[in-house]
């Protein structure tokens, strides 16, 4: 009974391997040819659509580049407009505080000049005053010269400061005296002030001979006796 069935089985086997065959031949058919793959289509331009993609590609990365660049550019030409904004406003109060400090310590003349206002400054800081005080003492002479002519034709004896000074005939005497009034006194005279200041320094005086005395003469009549 075993047999039996194996061979059945192997028969079938048979005939279903035979039918396969049979109907793959079937469906082949008659040869067919296959046609040559279809050349790439190509742009205007001479270039295929591939290698016009890829390069429409690398000009979209380029142009985001320089896009990148040029926001970069743009933030920090805004941070320079602001620090350069910054250093006017700098430059503004600087400016304003050296007009404040010279409206401080000067005044505009007739003229339109600036002048120094020393007195305001003087009367406001008692330190400045002195300083100014000795600038100006130092300034100044202590000394200047006082010079004598003697025109006269003798020895003239005269006065300066109190003190006796004498003059040679036709001679003069230079004397260095003390800035300010000289006083001079010639014998018989009265007392005379001459002033020593700035710019010369310096004063002279002459010492002329005096008017000779006027003399007045009265007609004399004489009577002729006939």
């Amino acid at each position: 009974m075993t047999a039996r069935v194996i061979g059945w089985c192997a028969l079938g086997l048979l005939l279903w391997q035979g039918a396969t065959a049979s109907g793959q031949d079937d469906l082949a058919g008659p040869d067919i040819e296959v046609p040559a793959a279809a050349a790439a289509p190509t742009s205007p331009i001479g270039l295929t659509n591939e290698q016009l993609t890829r390069r429409l590609v690398a000009l979209e990365l380029q142009m985001n580049a320089l896009a990148d660049n040029l926001t970069e550019t743009i933030t920090q030409v805004g941070q320079l407009k602001g620090e350069v904004n910054e250093l006017r406003d700098r430059i503004s109060e600087e400016i304003e505080k050296q007009r404040q400090i010279l409206d401080a310590i000067s005044s505009v003349d007739s003229q339109g000049q600036r002048i120094p206002r020393l007195s305001a400054i003087m009367n406001d800081s008692p330190e400045f005053k002195q300083d100014v005080t000795n600038a100006v003492n130092n300034a100044l002479l202590q000394e200047g010269t006082f010079e004598i002519i003697n025109k006269t034709d003798s020895y003239q004896r005269i006065y300066v400061n109190r003190t006796e000074q004498g003059v040679e005939a036709g001679k003069s005497l230079t004397l260095k005296v003390p800035v300010g009034t000289v006083t001079t006194q010639l014998p018989g005279k009265s007392l005379e002030n001459w002033s020593i200041t700035a710019p010369s320094y310096s004063e002279k005086i002459e010492i002329v001979p005096a008017d000779p005395p006027v003399t007045s003469f009265q007609p004399v009549y004489y009577y002729v006796l006939p």
